[in-house]
């Protein structure tokens, strides 16, 4: 057996010597990171961008290596406005493959073009300031800042969104609801948009996804521009009596003008002028008495918002907590139920049990380990029932599940690769219904599924 991580060929009990990596959990966790980018993949190209950007991140979990899944994320990320989380994911795969990975011309780009970069850099910066003005309910203020982040990057989600917001704290439905629109043409099952959709519209179907450039319509358009007119040299058309009858006109205007007018307007415009200048000194006073009100009012505000976020990430650390052990409290009910499947899926929504106290997290390991094989064997008792009912859709899901939770450790394994070549060579994916039939051939040469799959294997090629 060959190590897919190293490719050292002595193998001995799925162990690869030379790097220590299980091989055959190697081998799973990489296909399970190809099918997560194959669906992200597909979500990106229905412009459902949240739904992909989950996905990706799955995909990355079960496979760090995954340069195709860190590119694709790096472009989302940069579409929605995250340029820091797309940078690194370019950077992270660019030191991961060296020579023909996109992800090096990505970052070039950015790198050729640092007044962009700088510029986005800026409408991050501009949104932030703007929640502050939020937390500090002055949505005003708010509104103002995320229109020039928005002015900088378009498509900004988050701006988008929190502008919506803004209008609707302010009842204004209609500027909210174009602005919705707008999210979820971009994004077509954005979280947030999706949300304040309903609020808006509780009685409309969701909408259907728009196009980009219907929304992004020029404002104003080019005038057309006439013939210029021909300009008249001086005294052209007119007489030389009519020449000088307006010039002697003019002299006496400015003549009544400085003997009547001008000594009263100069005085006016002398006691307007000091009155303006002890205005002015009024407002300096005034203006130096706020400014001082106001930097306290700013260091009371900063001092409560401290306190806001120690008492917020305590709260959340709690509730973390009582997260965690009522999953264990409930996996531990469906286990007593003989509910295996559900239990299972329970505790792998609970991640990480290292917060738990010493007591407990021993309990939910416990049940890890008593849920997750007999959950494994479930869905794959599921998945054959539903292949042979011709729902092969419902099958590859129950065949994905099995896997999650242990079945390349069972017995069953060599079933699960079989039905699972079967289905993706039904689905027209022949080069990973041959990589499933291979495995069974050349990892499982006692299974009953060997001729079947070595015939399978050899009409694909």
């Amino acid at each position: 057996m060959k190590c897919p991580n190293c490719a050292q060929v002595n193998v001995i009990n799925n162990i690869c010597p030379s790097c220590g990596v299980d091989a055959v959990l190697f081998r799973r966790t990489s296909i399970i990171s190809c099918n997560l980018y194959n669906k992200g993949l597909a979500q990106a190209g229905m412009r459902d961008l949240s739904g992909a950007i989950t996905l990706l991140n799955k995909s990355i979990e079960f496979n760090k290596n995954n340069i195709m899944a860190r590119n694709l994320l790096g472009l989302l990320y940069f579409e929605v406005g995250y340029i820091g989380d797309a940078l690194k994911h370019w950077i992270i795969s660019s030191s991961l493959i060296k020579e023909n990975n996109e992800a090096a011309n990505y970052i070039d780009k950015l790198q050729k073009n640092s007044r962009q970069l700088e510029q986005l850099g800026d409408a991050v910066k501009i949104y932030n300031q703007a929640l502050e003005y939020i937390k500090l309910k002055n949505d005003d203020m708010a509104i103002i800042q995320l229109k020039k982040a928005l002015e900088i990057n378009p498509v900004f989600l988050d701006a988008l969104n929190l502008l919506a917001f803004c209008y609707l704290i302010q009842k204004d439905k209609e500027k909210a609801a174009m602005l919705v629109e707008k999210v979820l043409a971009l994004d077509i099952n954005n979280a947030v948009a999706l949300r304040y959709y309903n609020e808006l519209f509780p009685a409309k179907i969701r909408p259907e996804p728009k196009k980009l450039a219907k929304l992004q319509a020029s404002a104003s358009q080019t005038p057309r521009v006439g013939e210029p007119r021909r300009k008249k040299s001086f005294g052209e058309g007119f007489h030389i009596t009519e020449i000088l009858s307006f010039l002697i006109g003019l002299i006496v205007a400015f003549a009544l003008l400085f003997i009547l007018v001008m000594p009263g307007a100069a005085g006016a415009s002398q006691r307007e002028i000091d009155a303006l200048r002890n205005a002015l000194n009024e407002s300096d006073a005034h203006r130096a008495i706020l400014s001082v009100e106001s930097q306290e009012r700013i260091d009371e505000l900063e001092f409560e918002n401290r306190n806001l976020r120690q008492e917020n990430e305590t709260l959340s650390a709690q509730a973390r907590l009582r997260n965690l052990n009522e999953i264990v409290t409930r996996a531990q009910a469906y286990i007593n139920a003989g509910d295996f499947g559900n239990a299972a899926l329970l505790l792998s929504q609970g991640g990480n049990f290292n917060e738990l106290p010493e007591d407990i997290r021993r309990v939910a390991l416990g049940l890890v380990e008593e849920a997750y094989p007999q959950a494994s064997r479930l869905f794959w008792q599921e998945a054959i029932t539903a292949y042979n009912a011709a729902d092969y859709d419902e099958a590859r899901i129950l065949l994905d599940r099995s896997l999650e939770f242990g079945a390349a450790t069972l017995n069953f394994y060599d079933s699960v690769l079989f039905y699972s070549g079967s289905i993706a060579e039904r689905e027209g994916n022949p080069q990973l219904a041959a990589i499933y039939f291979q495995r069974i051939i050349t990892d499982h040469p006692r299974s009953g599924y060997v001729n079947q799959a070595r015939n399978r294997f050899n009409n694909l090629n």
